[in-house]
């Protein structure tokens, strides 16, 4: 059995007012240098600022312990150090955290306590608007909950984090993960994303509830290192931009992906600090590779989505985004052996529609969507549609990025430069006529499609196929 070192013993005073960054940080590189241990935080609010986890810790939360994230930034340690966040491969960037890690071995954040960053609290941190349409924003640097960079053996269990600052989780170059019935509720600050994965490879996660005003759950490639190996089943995802996405920064590229047996919605949260979000704003499904990099083998299986504006948005773009100073523009990347299976998209309301879309010259290849029904709302008429859509390719990739506020050629799934597409039982229905058709192909080829059924209350014709 670890042997255990109770942070009270170190002088910590659970009364929300102490600041107890160093008792706590005392029990841990004690534990450490003792040979590892369990470092007990008790029922009590503790209040502390960055905390760093050491070789074969677990840091353990009990039942009635909340860890408070102190809303100053004088209490937080920023990295800025190239040999600790950029030197392989990810960007050099100032970043914060209240419980962190720097290429550690075997460390646990465990237990049933909860987590509060305090959100929006504390004027070193709180993002606002400067312009009154929301385009510009002001958002300082914010420590994320969980920080961790190039750790292995690495498990995250059962603990309840509450008004991220920025990001709930961030684990940057993490290896050998284990991520189970974790509960993040984010939605008390600008850019509240849940859980990002940063280039990490050979993760489970599973059992997981994500709430958040940002990306539920995100695949990111910041630097040259791959997102591989990953699983993740059994989870609920909410959010207000999108559920679950890849590729947002794809220098790295995503290989051997699997996502099973999920639900999928908008959050029902107020909106608590972003008056120009809209309640329903994003994708259920979002994959993306605009920087360079290769999306390669992506299984997405099981899925119930709901009020989702486009279930699927799928784009494989030439931003070429820099992940640091001095490295070379990346050619444009790859998307290919993507499979979508045994899907129920409720409730859909959304213009912009499901979209896959390559751009001239660079096809998404091997695509299956399969075993997929989509309910849409409908109501759009063939002289409101915006059919000669730009490409954009160069663009952020959102949903919108095409037209903004137009409305797409078709009510179930726009597809451009695709190749080796199967489509396989698509079912639709729409709650109102509407005149475009299910399926607009444009530059897709060798299709193959199978027992497609369409709302008779679309257009006449419910495929419509451009060279």
């Amino acid at each position: 059995m670890a042997h255990e070192y109770h942070i009270e013993a170190f002088g910590a005073v659970g009364d929300s007012i102490t600041l107890n960054t160093q008792a706590i940080q005392a029990a841990i590189d004690t534990a450490a240098a003792e040979g590892g241990g369990k470092v007990i935080v008790p029922p009590g609010q503790f209040m502390t600022g960055s905390l760093f986890l050491k070789d074969n810790v677990e840091l353990h939360l009990m039942a009635g312990a909340t860890l408070l994230g102190s809303v100053h930034k004088k209490d937080y340690q920023w990295i800025t150090d190239e040999k600790a966040y950029g030197a392989k491969g990810g960007p050099a960037a100032a970043v914060s955290g209240i419980i962190m890690g720097n290429q550690v071995n075997n460390i646990s954040v465990t237990g049933s306590g909860i987590i509060n960053g305090q959100g929006g609290k504390g004027e070193d941190f709180r993002a606002y608007p400067l312009t009154d349409d929301g385009s510009k924003w002001h958002k300082p640097p914010r420590p994320k909950t969980i920080m961790l960079y190039y750790c292995t053996n690495v498990r995250i269990e059962d603990i309840t984090s509450y008004a991220p600052q920025e990001w709930a989780q961030h684990y940057l170059g993490c290896d050998f993960m284990n991520i189970r019935g974790v509960k993040i509720h984010a939605h008390d600050n600008a850019n509240g994303d849940g859980i990002d994965l940063d280039g990490c490879q050979d993760v489970v996660m599973s059992d997981c509830i994500l709430d958040t005003d940002d990306n539920a759950f995100i695949l990111k490639g910041r630097g040259a290192r791959d997102c591989i190996n990953i699983t993740v089943q059994n989870c609920i995802f909410a959010s207000k931009i999108t559920a679950i996405k890849t590729g947002t920064e794809s220098s790295g590229g995503f290989k051997n992906i699997v996502i099973n047996n999920c639900v999928v919605r908008s959050s029902y949260e107020p909106k608590h600090f972003d008056k120009f979000r809209q309640q329903m704003n994003g994708s259920g499904i979002a994959l993306e590779i605009t920087d360079g990099g290769t999306m390669d083998g992506v299984i997405l299986s099981n899925i119930v989505m709901e009020e989702c504006y486009a279930p699927f948005f799928i784009k494989l773009g030439d931003r070429g985004r820099l992940y640091k100073d001095g490295v070379n523009t990346p050619p444009p990347g790859k998307m290919k052996n993507i499979k979508i299976q045994n899907i129920i998209c409720k409730k859909t309301s959304n213009r912009y529609t499901s979209t896959i879309t390559g751009f001239p010259g660079h096809y998404i290849e091997n695509l299956t969507l399969q075993n997929i029904h989509i309910e849409h709302e409908g109501g759009i008429k063939a002289s409101d549609v915006f059919s000669d859509l730009p490409e954009n390719s160069s663009h952020h990739p959102w949903p919108g990025m095409f037209k903004r506020d137009a409305n797409y050629p078709a009510y179930a799934l726009y597809l451009r430069h695709v190749k080796n597409l199967t489509l396989d039982n698509i079912t639709t229905t729409l709650d109102q006529p509407d005149e475009r058709p299910a399926v607009y192909m444009e530059d897709v080829q060798n299709e193959r499609l199978r027992f497609l059924d369409f709302d008779p209350k679309g257009a006449k014709k419910q495929i419509v196929h451009k060279p």
